[in-house]
């Protein structure tokens, strides 16, 4: 069981990841904030703004079915891109993925143990 407390930081985080993820995804400016070096780190910002706003979820509401948790984010990150050709901004397809691959890795971890038993119940025969 986790601690009210715990919990209630995961929900405070949880607002603030995903409020700067909307910002950083719809600046009315239509400004490119990724640095001339590093033109690909906003696939990273978009695999790691998934990846926490699942973590968070997660822990902060605990009954809640993981699997409904990460459909609502793979579901968010679509309608982010979406929304992004209303704006200067462009949609793109890599953009998406990544963001995808941020909930694909938090949903692995979550169901490893599931996956292992099974893995183990095939080497074995049963």
């Amino acid at each position: 069981m986790q601690s009210i407390a715990l919990v209630w930081i995961a929900r405070i985080c949880l607002v603030a990841s995903a409020v700067l993820t909307i910002m950083a995804t719809l600046d009315p400016m239509g400004r490119d904030i990724r640095i001339e070096m590093y033109k690909e780190a906003d696939k990273i910002a978009h695999f790691m703004a998934t990846f926490l706003v699942s973590l968070f979820a997660l822990i902060a509401f605990p009954r809640i079915q993981g699997s409904k948790i990460f459909f609502a984010v793979a579901m968010a990150a679509i309608a982010l891109e979406l929304a992004q050709l209303l704006s200067p901004r462009s949609a793109e397809l890599t953009d998406l993925l990544m963001s995808w691959l941020g909930v694909m890795v938090i949903a692995l971890t979550f169901y490893a143990k599931d996956i292992r038993s099974v893995i183990f119940r095939i080497e074995n025969g049963g």
